[in-house]
């Protein structure tokens, strides 16, 4: 009986290695599925720097690599973010259907995932150049830092906002300097982005987090200021933005088809924002939110065509 069941748990069954790859690479694509909105984000941002600091003309090579660079660190962090809020997402409606909450990856899996895509990130922006490699491990390090249980910086006051803004504002950077200089021109982008970014996050996305932050603990301005508060920090943001562009757009080297765009986002965006005064109504939310998002990109949009050496 005992040499029969040493034999049954050491025989392997033919094809059972092939499955378990299958399964590991099935969890892999969910991994990176359910963090595609973040990952072309901040691959979208390498890609504008790049086109910003060349004024339209990038190298192909630099400006892929640098758009990969990006896109492998934002998934090995934000998986990572997920992995140590696993029991925070349970607790909410539309994160509980991540792969880890849901049971459609584990955490080994997810944690294999981590070390491959932020080792490929840094190999690839070594690729690059050595400045770009720089950048990309303070990124790295930052954000590993906002989730890791001995740190935790995203409990800390400002920090869960500051974080995402400052890693838009190192992808712009990233992007630049693997093609080029880092100009004042794309300084200026990135923080315009990153901007943005810190002022909407409170109203947007950070209101479906608040009953799970409040719970474990995560002071972040969406559990401190009322949503009214909230609401004025996005359009404050705008109407600054609206107001900055024109008056300075020729002193960053831009033409007049940037401040255009982004002042008559800016006049829809707020369309959309003003009937939420009242309080949270779910479809003019919902609304809001989609249209806050086409914002963010024609911003970057408004950037390229700026950059572009015509005259206007």
């Amino acid at each position: 009986m005992n040499e029969n069941t040493y034999i049954c748990e050491t025989l392997t069954i033919p094809g059972s290695n092939k499955m378990t790859a299958l399964n590991s690479l099935r969890s892999y694509a969910a991994l990176a599925k359910s963090r595609t909105l973040e990952a072309f984000s901040y691959t979208w941002l390498a890609v504008v720097g790049a086109l910003i600091t060349t004024r339209g003309s990038p190298q192909i090579v630099p400006t892929v690599l640098a758009a990969l660079t990006a896109f492998t660190i934002s998934l090995c962090v934000y998986i990572y973010n997920d992995i140590t809020d696993m029991e925070m997402d349970k607790l909410n409606p539309t994160k509980s259907s991540r792969p880890l909450p849901s049971g459609r990856a584990t955490k080994e899996q997810a944690k294999k995932f981590v070390c491959l895509a932020g080792i490929t990130g840094l190999v690839l922006s070594f690729f690059v150049n050595f400045e770009t490699f720089l950048l990309c491990a303070f990124w790295l390090t930052w954000f590993l830092a906002y989730s890791t249980p001995l740190l935790r910086l995203k409990k800390r006051l400002i920090l869960k906002e500051s974080t995402p803004a400052l890693g838009y504002f190192l992808s712009t950077v990233i992007g630049a300097k693997a093609t080029g200089y880092i100009t004042p021109t794309v300084v200026f982008s990135g923080l315009l982005s990153g901007l943005f970014i810190f002022f909407s996050l409170p109203a947007f996305r950070d209101t479906t987090d608040i009953k799970e932050d409040k719970l474990h603990g995560v002071r972040s301005l969406a559990t401190i200021l009322r949503w009214k508060h909230r609401l004025e920090m996005v359009i404050l943001a705008v109407l600054a933005i609206m107001t900055l562009t024109p008056l300075t757009y020729a002193n960053f080297g831009f033409n007049a088809i940037f401040p255009i765009i982004v002042v008559a986002m800016g006049f829809l965006l707020l369309r959309f924002l003003f009937p939420l005064a009242s309080g949270i109504e779910e479809k003019k939310y919902r609304s809001a939110l989609k249209v806050g998002t086409v914002y963010f990109f024609s911003i970057q949009i408004s950037m390229i065509l700026g950059a572009l050496p015509i005259m206007f």
